[in-house]
């Protein structure tokens, strides 16, 4: 049996929220726990910065105007987005 993680407790409270749990439930369940939120960089932005390049590949953009549109949106460097979907193009088995 896996540990629970703080993303874990947080993503139940999440799922818990949108499936219309009400005030009484979630203070019931998690009030006066200490929850991490994670940020939006550690989870979700390389995500984000993925599917935004596949959608402007598919849509025939040259790499230079994908690298310039995606460091516009985004406000990192090339370098940094280079890094960023390196590690998206080849998974890293350890």
């Amino acid at each position: 049996m896996q540990p629970i993680t703080n993303f874990d407790i947080f993503f139940n409270l999440y799922e818990r929220i949108q499936k219309g749990a009400t005030l009484k439930e979630v203070l019931q369940d998690f009030g006066g726990a200490n929850l991490y939120i994670p940020s939006y960089k550690s989870i979700q932005r390389d995500e984000d910065i993925w599917k935004d390049y596949k959608d402007l590949k598919e849509n025939g953009a040259t790499q230079k105007y994908i690298m310039l549109s995606l460091q516009q949106k985004y406000s990192l460097s090339e370098q940094h987005l280079y890094k960023i979907l390196k590690t998206k193009r080849e998974p890293s088995f350890f």
